[in-house]
C-alpha cells in the first residue's frame, strides 16, 4: 500500500479544519495505491492459507444505529447478485461474492489504509464484520453534509470543492464505498474528546487505488494530535 503525495487534496482538507466552529477538526482526504509494498507483502504472505475465503461484512443499518444516518428504505437492504453496483458492474470485490461479503483481500488493503493513516493504532486482528458496504453514494453525501451542516463554516460553498476533488482523484462513479463501524473500544472515531466522526473507503478496482475520506469533530479541550501517513514513507521502498 503506497500513499500518494496530493497537494490539491492536502489544501482541501487544511481548508475544511480551518473552517470549523466550536470544535477541531481531524480531516484525513488521502490517496493510496493498492500496489503492495515490502512490509504488505510480509503481513499479505501469513495470511496465504486464507486468501480465497469471503469474509462477511455488517449491514448498513448497523452503522445507522450508530447515529450516522436518519432512516431510509435503502438501509438493510443488499444488493443482489444480479443488481449493478455504482461502477455499473457485479465484478467489484474482485471474485465471485456474496451481496454481504468481501475478498480477503479487499479487507486486508482497508485495514492497511487504516493503520497506514492512523500510526497510533492497529487494526490488523479487526473481523470484517467491522466494515459495512454502501451501494448509494447518496447516503455518504447526506451523513457528509448532515455532520458539516452545523459544525463547518461555508459548508454550501466547501462541500463542492471537497466532493470536486475527491471525484478527481478517485472517480466515484466507479467506486465500491466501504466504512469502518466504530467499535466503542480502541479506534481514533471513539476516543475521549471526539463529538462525531464519518469515515470512508472509496476503492477503485480499474484504478487500483483507495481513497480515505474522514473527519473527526474533537472538542476544543481534548488536545488531540493528529497523525499523517507521511512516517510510513520509509516502509514504502
Amino acid at each position: 500500500m503506497k500513499f500518494i503525495e496530493n497537494a490539491d487534496l492536502d489544501l482541501v482538507a487544511n481548508t475544511i479544519s480551518e473552517n470549523a466552529i466550536d470544535c477541531k477538526f481531524d480531516v484525513r482526504i488521502e490517496s493510496y495505491s493498492c500496489k503492495m509494498v515490502n512490509v504488505d507483502k510480509k503481513e499479505w504472505k501469513k495470511m496465504k492459507d486464507f486468501n480465497n475465503e469471503l469474509q462477511p461484512l455488517s449491514p448498513p443499518e448497523l452503522a445507522s444505529s450508530e447515529g450516522r444516518f436518519g432512516t431510509s428504505p435503502n438501509h438493510g437492504r443488499f444488493r443482489h447478485l444480479s443488481q449493478s453496483s455504482i461502477s455499473g458492474g457485479d465484478s467489484d470485490f474482485d471474485e465471485p461474492h456474496l451481496v454481504n461479503a468481501i475478498s480477503r483481500k479487499v479487507l486486508f488493503d482497508l485495514i492497511t489504509v487504516l493503520n497506514h493513516s492512523y500510526g497510533d493504532y492497529d487494526f490488523s486482528e479487526l473481523p470484517s464484520e467491522s466494515f459495512t458496504y454502501f451501494s448509494d453514494f447518496n447516503q455518504v453525501v447526506k451523513d457528509v453534509d448532515s455532520k458539516f451542516a452545523s459544525s463547518l463554516s461555508n459548508n454550501a460553498f466547501l462541500k463542492d470543492l471537497y466532493w470536486s476533488a475527491i471525484d478527481k482523484e478517485i472517480q466515484i462513479k466507479g467506486c465500491s464505498i466501504f466504512s469502518l463501524i466504530p467499535s466503542y473500544e480502541k479506534d481514533p472515531f471513539t476516543e475521549n474528546g471526539c463529538i462525531w466522526s464519518f469515515n470512508y473507503f472509496f476503492r477503485n478496482k480499474t484504478m487500483k487505488r483507495i481513497l480515505f475520506f474522514s473527519c473527526r469533530a474533537m472538542r476544543g479541550d481534548s488536545g488531540f494530535e493528529s497523525s499523517s501517513p507521511d512516517e510510513f514513507m520509509n516502509d514504502q521502498d
